[in-house]
């Protein structure tokens, strides 16, 4: 991203990216995993800032799946 961040995501990871006043970035299998099928599982949702926040500094953090709680 416009950050610098490059992170692979795997199941049950978590990124949470801040646009805030501004980030980009681009969403794409690593080259080693291009050349083999294998599905693709994933949700992306946004949730907004409050308005006074909008301009917030831009950020990126990845929570790996074994850093997060669960339930069964």
């Amino acid at each position: 991203d416009s950050l610098g961040f490059r992170q692979k995501i795997v199941p049950g990871d978590v990124n949470w990216m801040t646009a805030g006043r501004g980030i980009v970035h681009s969403e794409r299998s690593p080259d080693e995993d291009r050349p083999h099928d294998q599905p693709v599982h994933g949700i992306q949702t946004w949730v907004a800032l409050p308005v006074e926040h909008e301009d917030t500094t831009p950020a990126f953090v990845h929570h790996a799946a074994d850093t997060l709680p669960s339930f069964s």
